[in-house]
């Protein structure tokens, strides 16, 4: 008999020790997933505000180009008025110099 008690008695220990182990488990889990879901939201919050970064550096990067776009064509303009103005000039200068008879009056 007294054998049978203390089995019994050793067979409740060990479903106790059984049930805390697994009640240790699920507040484990607990605790991971409840750190996960954080860390989650932190790095939500994170790429939330690295997008906004990369769609003002893309912004930038477009409005940067439209400016080069237009000075390059301003540029090209003033290139193409200036070398106008130097070939109307040389035509005026080889008159005067072939002697050629203008056509100015006297």
């Amino acid at each position: 008999m007294e054998f049978r008690g203390r089995e019994r008695m050793l067979l409740d220990i060990v479903r106790r020790m059984k049930d805390e182990i697994n009640q240790l488990r699920r507040n484990v889990v607990e605790q991971i997933s409840d750190e996960i879901r954080e860390e989650n939201s932190i790095l939500k919050s994170e790429v939330v505000a690295l997008r906004l970064q990369l769609d003002q550096a893309s912004e930038t990067v477009i409005s940067s180009r439209n400016r080069g776009w237009f000075r390059m064509k301003f540029a090209s303009f003033v290139i193409v008025l200036l070398l106008l103005n130097v070939l109307i000039l040389s035509g005026f200068m080889s008159r005067k110099d072939s002697g050629k008879k203008s056509f100015a009056l006297p």
